[in-house]
């Protein structure tokens, strides 16, 4: 019993707090389809989902990983949802969770009708619009159709920062040919994106995608960005007391991806900054990352991130592996006081609040 609710603990975590950002476009290599809510929480300080998504989930879609979407704990949080609305209609966390679940098991259609409900019971949220978008973008197998451009227009009316919108406006440039309007597109959003955003690994291989198409690979930028961290790092092997090389360094790494060296570099600028809260909160985003939600949580991961919950006790990272942790030894009280707090970051309104819920629900 014990092995199928870590079984059911993991299945919810990998999925419904996994976001990678996903979506195939004509002419590019197609790596598969994800659920929109992969996308929910771009908005700030959920830096979380770096740890929890995907680069180091590898290449294979979430459509294609072995998550029972019949599984029936998500069946019975399906119902719950269902059932809250026979008695309030209007109850959008309600309509996000069956937008979620629906997605989950791949009906993208019912997808869509239910977080049409959501954007109409909150029709000034961008993120409800682009992701009702999404989610026909992937009922129609990656096709950004008429309806999913107006979508995605009138989530940009509302916010022009809104990345789920750019990135499918990107999509829908390179599906009419324009693969240098995508980049462009794709480009932008990528200079505008926090160093530790999830979705930075899988953009950047449709930014490579698209420039390998349009005969502009890269490669020369990529060296060059390479080449500069490495001459800081060798500068600062001289100079070990610069604070601020430090944060650079620790967030180019970050930009790379190279978690060890991001994780090396956090941690030599807090010893020259030990109060630092932002250096912190970059150290644990880069304990986190490698996390491998398969196998569980180390010790020295677990005990980097009890230190920073000594300090910042509201660190999203850290909140969620030490629940995580937690469930996985079958301390289903020690997770949901993780986990509760976690969910308590977001106001009750958000879509990130109902997806942490539906964690919770998982170990109850």
């Amino acid at each position: 019993m014990i092995h199928l609710a870590i079984a059911n603990i993991i299945a919810v975590a990998l999925v419904l707090l996994t976001l990678p950002l996903l979506s195939p476009s004509d002419g590019l290599r197609r790596r598969g389809l994800l659920v929109a809510a992969s996308l929910a929480v771009i908005a700030g300080a959920i830096a979380i989902y770096a740890a929890i998504g995907s680069p180091h989930l590898g290449d294979r879609p979430l459509a294609e990983r072995e998550v029972a979407t019949t599984d029936p704990e998500l069946a019975g949080l399906l119902e719950r949802a269902r059932s809250r609305l026979v008695e309030e209609p209007t109850d959008i966390d309600a309509w996000i969770w069956i937008a979620n679940a629906e997605g989950l098991s791949r009906r993208y259609g019912e997808a869509a009708l239910a977080m049409a409900e959501a954007a109409v019971l909150d029709p000034d949220n961008a993120e409800h619009l682009a992701r009702q978008g999404e989610f026909i973008v992937l009922a129609h197998d990656g096709l950004v159709t008429p309806a999913a451009r107006l979508l995605f227009a009138q989530s940009l009316a509302i916010d022009a920062s809104q990345p789920v919108a750019r990135f499918y406006g990107g999509v829908a440039l390179a599906q009419a040919g324009d693969t240098t309007g995508a980049l462009v597109v794709w480009r932008d959003l990528l200079a505008d994106s926090p160093v530790d955003a999830p979705w930075i690994g899988e953009l950047r291989r449709h930014i490579s995608d698209a420039g390998e198409a349009a005969g502009d690979s890269g490669d020369d930028t990529l060296d060059m960005i390479t080449g500069m961290v490495e001459g800081l790092a060798r500068r600062l092997a001289d100079e070990p007391d610069d604070l601020e090389g430090w944060k650079r360094l620790a967030h180019s790494y970050t930009v790379l991806e190279d978690w060890p060296k991001a994780r090396h570099a956090y941690e030599r600028a807090l010893e020259l900054a030990p109060g630092d809260s932002d250096l912190m909160d970059g150290f644990a985003a880069a304990v986190a990352a490698p996390v491998d939600r398969t196998t569980g949580v180390s010790a020295t991961v677990l005990a980097d991130m009890e230190r920073v919950l000594e300090t910042r006790p509201d660190n999203p990272h850290a909140l969620y592996v030490t629940g995580l942790a937690a469930a996985l030894r079958g301390d289903n009280g020690g997770a949901r006081e993780k986990w509760t707090r976690l969910r308590d970051l977001f106001e009750p309104s958000t879509s990130e609040y109902s997806r942490v819920g539906m964690l919770l629900e998982s170990i109850e």
